[in-house]
Protein backbone atom coordinates (compact mmCIF):
# COMPACT_ATOMS: atom_id res chain seq x y z
CA UNK A 1 0.00 0.00 0.00
CA UNK A 2 1.45 3.29 -0.91
CA UNK A 3 0.65 6.67 0.97
CA UNK A 4 1.65 9.92 -1.23
CA UNK A 5 1.84 13.14 0.74
CA UNK A 6 2.28 16.87 -0.79
CA UNK A 7 5.48 18.27 0.29
CA UNK A 8 5.95 21.67 -1.27
CA UNK A 9 6.47 23.53 1.30
CA UNK A 10 8.87 21.20 3.17
CA UNK A 11 12.89 20.51 3.51
CA UNK A 12 13.22 17.21 4.92
CA UNK A 13 9.54 15.77 4.92
CA UNK A 14 10.31 14.83 8.12
CA UNK A 15 6.35 16.03 9.30
CA UNK A 16 4.74 14.35 6.37
CA UNK A 17 6.57 10.92 7.37
CA UNK A 18 5.28 11.34 10.85
CA UNK A 19 1.99 11.75 9.23
CA UNK A 20 2.49 8.85 7.28
CA UNK A 21 3.55 6.49 9.88
CA UNK A 22 0.29 7.50 12.08
CA UNK A 23 -2.04 5.67 9.27
CA UNK A 24 -0.67 2.06 10.35
CA UNK A 25 -3.11 1.41 12.89
CA UNK A 26 -6.12 3.25 11.09
CA UNK A 27 -4.70 1.07 8.17
CA UNK A 28 -4.28 -2.49 9.65
CA UNK A 29 -8.04 -1.86 11.40
CA UNK A 30 -9.38 -1.33 7.98
CA UNK A 31 -7.75 -4.55 6.31
CA UNK A 32 -8.46 -6.60 9.42
CA UNK A 33 -10.00 -10.51 9.20
CA UNK A 34 -11.01 -9.60 5.57
CA UNK A 35 -10.72 -12.31 3.36
CA UNK A 36 -8.54 -11.81 0.18
CA UNK A 37 -9.60 -13.48 -2.79
CA UNK A 38 -7.21 -16.45 -3.79
CA UNK A 39 -6.91 -17.88 -7.47
CA UNK A 40 -6.10 -20.58 -5.60
CA UNK A 41 -7.85 -24.12 -5.42
CA UNK A 42 -7.83 -23.62 -1.84
CA UNK A 43 -10.59 -20.70 -1.13
CA UNK A 44 -10.09 -20.71 2.81
CA UNK A 45 -9.25 -17.70 4.45
CA UNK A 46 -6.04 -16.39 3.51
CA UNK A 47 -4.67 -14.28 6.26
CA UNK A 48 -2.60 -11.09 5.11
CA UNK A 49 0.61 -10.58 7.35
CA UNK A 50 1.64 -6.90 7.71
CA UNK A 51 5.48 -7.05 7.05
CA UNK A 52 6.39 -3.15 7.99
CA UNK A 53 6.63 0.39 6.54
CA UNK A 54 9.22 2.54 5.03
CA UNK A 55 9.79 5.65 3.14
CA UNK A 56 10.06 4.78 -0.60
CA UNK A 57 10.72 8.21 -2.38
CA UNK A 58 10.76 11.61 -1.52
CA UNK A 59 11.38 14.79 -4.06
CA UNK A 60 10.75 18.40 -3.06
CA UNK A 61 6.48 17.49 -4.26
CA UNK A 62 5.97 14.70 -2.82
CA UNK A 63 6.71 12.44 0.22
CA UNK A 64 5.73 8.50 -0.86
CA UNK A 65 5.56 5.65 2.14
CA UNK A 66 5.12 2.66 1.79
CA UNK A 67 3.29 -0.60 3.84
CA UNK A 68 3.78 -3.77 2.77
CA UNK A 69 1.93 -6.94 3.09
CA UNK A 70 1.60 -10.37 2.24
CA UNK A 71 -1.19 -13.20 1.52
CA UNK A 72 -0.26 -16.31 2.00
CA UNK A 73 -1.93 -19.38 0.39
CA UNK A 74 -1.73 -22.91 0.74
CA UNK A 75 -0.72 -24.35 -3.05
CA UNK A 76 -1.93 -27.54 -3.68
CA UNK A 77 -1.41 -30.14 -6.74
CA UNK A 78 -4.66 -29.03 -7.92
CA UNK A 79 -2.86 -25.46 -8.57
CA UNK A 80 -0.42 -26.63 -10.95
CA UNK A 81 -0.82 -27.69 -14.27
CA UNK A 82 1.08 -30.87 -14.46
CA UNK A 83 -0.26 -33.08 -10.93
CA UNK A 84 1.82 -34.75 -8.87
CA UNK A 85 0.40 -37.57 -10.24
CA UNK A 86 2.46 -37.03 -13.53
CA UNK A 87 5.87 -36.77 -11.84
CA UNK A 88 7.78 -37.93 -8.22
CA UNK A 89 8.48 -34.37 -6.80
CA UNK A 90 11.44 -35.16 -4.17
CA UNK A 91 10.01 -38.25 -2.83
CA UNK A 92 13.22 -40.00 -2.10
CA UNK A 93 16.48 -37.73 -2.24
CA UNK A 94 19.57 -39.99 -1.33
CA UNK A 95 22.13 -37.81 0.38
CA UNK A 96 24.57 -40.46 0.58
CA UNK A 97 25.68 -39.73 -3.25
CA UNK A 98 28.46 -36.99 -3.13
CA UNK A 99 27.85 -35.05 -6.38
CA UNK A 100 29.94 -31.96 -5.34
CA UNK A 101 33.75 -33.31 -6.83
CA UNK A 102 35.15 -32.56 -3.01
CA UNK A 103 37.44 -34.50 -0.84
CA UNK A 104 34.19 -33.21 2.40
CA UNK A 105 32.65 -36.63 3.37
CA UNK A 106 29.16 -35.16 3.35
Amino acid sequence: MIVAIPTQDSVVASAEADLARSYIKPILKSIANYKFDSSLSQQKYQPCLYLGNSPDIYNVATYIHRFDFAITGEITDDDGVNHFNDVVPLLNVDYTVNNFNSDIDF
